[in-house]
């Protein structure tokens, strides 16, 4: 008799999602991480494309992290990014404070980039930030 071979469960080992009901940081607590704030000043277009990379892959990604949410950001940057601020406290389930997520991305825009930059990297444990233009990698 022939045995049946078992089929394999190789199926791709995903972090853990830290379920958190508050952010890790607060919305003005920029310089918590001064590489990440640096970016956020430097290339907003380009730190918001490491946002998305983040979100989607869980890791950051080249200069520009999702090349095509970097481009989108330049041309309706508050429009597409509060809704990424929502994808984020969905995900992580994070309450909507101070204010909600358009309100925020449209008076203190940096503010709300630095803060969902930092809590990316916290959820997913990542130590550094990719500096656009510079190939550096700060950690």
């Amino acid at each position: 008799k022939k045995k049946k071979k078992e089929k394999s469960t190789n199926r791709p080992i995903n972090r853990p999602i830290i379920m958190a009901s508050q952010w890790n940081s607060g919305l003005f607590d920029c310089l918590d991480d001064i590489p990440a704030c640096l970016c956020v000043l430097c290339c907003s277009p380009c730190a918001y494309g490491q946002i998305v990379h983040i979100l989607k892959k869980g890791k950051t990604g080249g200069v520009f992290g999702q090349c095509g949410s970097c481009v989108l950001f330049s041309f309706i940057c508050c429009f597409t990014s509060c809704s990424t601020r929502g994808a984020i406290r969905s995900k992580y389930r994070l309450p909507a404070k101070p204010y909600g997520d358009c309100c925020l991305h449209v008076c203190c825009l940096q503010c709300a980039l630095c803060q969902e930059f930092r809590e990316l990297k916290k959820q997913n444990a990542i130590g550094g930030t990719y500096l656009p233009n510079s190939g550096l990698m700060l950690r």
